[in-house]
């Protein structure tokens, strides 16, 4: 079966998004969890903190608040790249080709 590839073309697009909008959205349906995750985590932890020096009577050192927004920008950053790149090589085929593999 001859298929033109202008026809395929169009079906790929008909039926779904760019790669590159597969990738957009792959990757932010990841990071932002991690996002959340990462903002909850600092008052989390600065009541933890908090805790284990009423419990222990002992002073816990904390870290700057600059250090903490650095591992939160960071942690979002890691994971959108790391997301990203398997998204990206996985939807180099079009939609087109993946349906007709079956």
């Amino acid at each position: 079966m001859v298929v033109d590839a202008r026809r395929s073309s169009a079906v790929a697009r008909a039926l779904g998004a760019t790669p590159g909008q597969v990738s957009a959205g792959l990757s932010g349906a990841q990071v932002l969890p991690t996002l959340i995750g990462a903002l909850l985590g600092i008052p989390g932890g600065f009541g933890l903190v908090e805790a284990l020096q009423q419990k222990s009577g002992s002073v816990i050192t904390t870290p700057p608040i600059w250090w903490l927004i650095a591992v939160v920008i960071g942690t979002v950053v890691v994971v959108a790249v790391l997301t990203a790149v398997p998204a990206r090589s996985g939807a180099r085929r079009s939609v087109a080709v993946v349906l007709q593999a079956e």
